[in-house]
């Protein structure tokens, strides 16, 4: 399971797999919100940002635009922008090809009767363009950068941190999509049960109707899930480039998922307290981390990423070291998300149903047909309600290491009805950050 195994709401997944999605990410930088939407073919593309000003409430509009024969840039903006962008032009363009008109400055150039280029900047409006078939490839690409450096003094957002605010926007969108059709197909299985009751007596017709209801609620199941991979993989890049979506922040608010490294001791058989303490020990004596109230911490086939930053050969070889060490290289994907004290550890490879198996041998469970719900916090075990013992705690947690699952305060799992089961952490019935298997 890659990052959202992380950022899946309700994994619906056919039978006993989770869901891997391999991308390498683009390193974050600094803040602000503007929604943006691009499409790229070949060297072609055309970006548009729409958003507002959040001290003047003005609207902000760019458009860049790149084709084989021109490069342009169209924007509105406040007043203040204009301002910023004169200077910044003064600076790249100079005087040469300048005349001005009014609060109107035009840089234009032309060679054999053909214009070159033209900027015309007002207080609140800017056109450049650039014909790429008579200027000079150095000028060309220096209008590139123009054009991404007038975005960033528009909007005050870089390129990269705007992609990973979309990431971030696009998985709580797929999140509500899975979340809407997984409500559908249990409407539907409802549907199915009424038809059952009411045309008892023609069983028949009934077995018909029962089929034909359950074939449409599986079609939905199918398409919730195609649409929880895409939510993960959008949720991956996010968590990679150093992102924590609405969700997340929603399960580290949460009073069980607090952390107290002062207290957490490696005692009845929990190996994560040890794990912790390394990890952040080492983050911050190799610089990687200050004393940050966030972090985030991703391991996939891609790499390893601390606050978006991708890890270089040496460190990755230190920190894979510091996994084997605590017995957590198994773990091939593994997130680790921190805000202030509280903490979330998603990973992949957990055998769930092998545990459950495992715990019937023990004796802990009497059946693994019937629902089971464990609260796995470490220090402390809950079976469907019931503190148990430390002996018992040590012997669920020796079994939970050896089938891959890391417990952690605030994480459950459960063996619920007809084979279906979860790993991690729920916020009410219906949205849940970890695994979640389900039957057809």
């Amino acid at each position: 399971m890659k990052t959202l195994i992380n950022i899946i709401h309700a994994l619906l997944i056919a039978g006993m797999g989770t869901l891997n999605a391999q991308v390498t990410p683009n390193p974050p930088t600094p803040p602000a919100t503007p929604a943006t939407t691009s499409t790229t073919t070949s060297g072609n593309y055309r970006v548009t940002v729409n958003s507002s000003d959040s001290d003047t409430g003005q609207n902000i509009n760019i458009s860049i635009s790149n084709n084989d024969s021109e490069y342009s840039v169209k924007a509105n903006f406040p007043g203040e922008s204009g301002i910023k962008l004169l200077d910044y032009f003064m600076e790249k363009m100079g005087a040469k090809n300048l005349t001005t008109k009014g609060n109107s400055s035009n840089w234009v150039a032309n060679a054999n009767g053909d214009e070159v280029y033209r900027i015309s900047l007002s207080e609140e409006r800017l056109t450049m363009k650039i014909d790429k078939e008579v200027a000079s490839n150095d000028l060309v690409e220096k209008f590139a950068k123009m054009g991404t450096d007038v975005r960033t003094i528009i909007t005050g957002e870089s390129t990269e941190k705007a992609e990973v605010k979309r990431l971030e926007r696009e998985a709580d969108r797929l999140r509500r999509d899975a979340e809407r059709m997984q409500r559908e197909a249990s409407r539907l299985e409802a549907q199915a049960r009424r038809n059952l009751e009411r045309q008892e007596r023609d069983r028949g017709e009934v077995e018909h109707n029962m089929n034909r209801a359950q074939r449409d609620a599986d079609r939905v199941k199918r398409e919730a899930e195609r649409v929880y991979e895409e939510a993960e993989r959008a949720g991956h890049m996010s968590a990679s480039s150093g992102g924590m979506d609405s969700t997340v922040r929603e399960v580290l608010r949460k009073g069980n998922t607090f952390f107290d490294e002062a207290k957490a001791q490696n005692t009845n058989g929990w190996t994560w307290p040890a794990f912790q303490q390394a990890l952040i020990f080492s983050l911050k004596e190799d610089k990687l981390v200050g004393e940050d109230s966030e972090l985030v911490f991703v391991r996939d086939q891609s790499g390893m990423y601390v606050n978006g930053n991708k890890l270089n050969s040496a460190e990755v070889s230190r920190y894979t070291n510091l996994f084997k060490k605590h017995g957590l290289s198994r773990a091939d994907y593994f997130t680790f998300y921190k805000l202030n004290d509280h903490i979330m550890v998603i990973n992949s490879n957990a055998q769930i149903l092998e545990f459950f198996d495992a715990l019937k041998d023990q004796g802990i469970i009497d059946s693994v047909k019937k629902p089971v719900k464990l609260e796995i916090n470490g220090d402390s075990t809950v079976l469907n309600g019931t503190q148990l013992s430390a002996a018992k705690v040590k012997t669920i947690n020796k079994l939970l290491n050896a089938h891959n699952i890391i417990p952690v305060p605030g994480k459950e799992i459960q063996l619920m009805k007809k084979g279906s089961y979860k790993l991690g952490y729920s916020i009410g019935e219906r949205t849940h950050i970890g695994t979640w298997g389900m039957e057809h």
